[in-house]
């Protein structure tokens, strides 16, 4: 029976479709962390930041290794008119941010990173890889 090669284009394109389908779990948890951050629910918020923040690094590492693939066909796209670089890079500092603000043990800070700013960037995030699936 013949294998078929795959092309890295869509080898990356799956990568991607993979990485979207799996984007409502990720979110899920993202907005379950924030709520028990925002009610003072200290013992759900904790057991929640460990799999949010793993998730949102893994979903970080899928796009950076997607973008590599990309290479310079990425600094031509664009999502609701701007550089998909430039949404990347806003997502990184909101991650750290983020990351900081846990460490800091600043919860309130926290729910709203997540609530709102990581939230929101997350959904950059998935947009940038429907794109990205669809292999413009």
């Amino acid at each position: 029976m013949p294998t078929m090669e795959k092309t890295q284009a869509e080898i990356l394109g799956e990568a991607a479709r993979e990485a979207a389908n799996a984007a409502p779990v990720i979110k899920s948890l993202l907005e379950s962390a924030a709520f028990a951050l925002q009610r003072g629910n200290m013992e759900e918020a904790q057991k929640l930041l460990v799999p949010t923040m793993t998730s949102l690094n893994f979903m970080s590492q899928i796009m950076e290794t997607l973008e590599s693939g990309m290479g310079e066909r990425l600094a031509a796209m664009k999502l609701n008119g701007e550089d998909i670089i430039a949404i990347q890079s806003r997502w990184l500092a909101s991650l750290e941010e983020l990351k900081k603000s846990i460490n800091n043990n600043d919860l309130v800070r926290t729910a709203d990173l997540l609530a709102y700013e990581v939230s929101s960037e997350f959904d950059s995030q998935v947009a940038i890889l429907r794109l990205l699936s669809e292999g413009h």
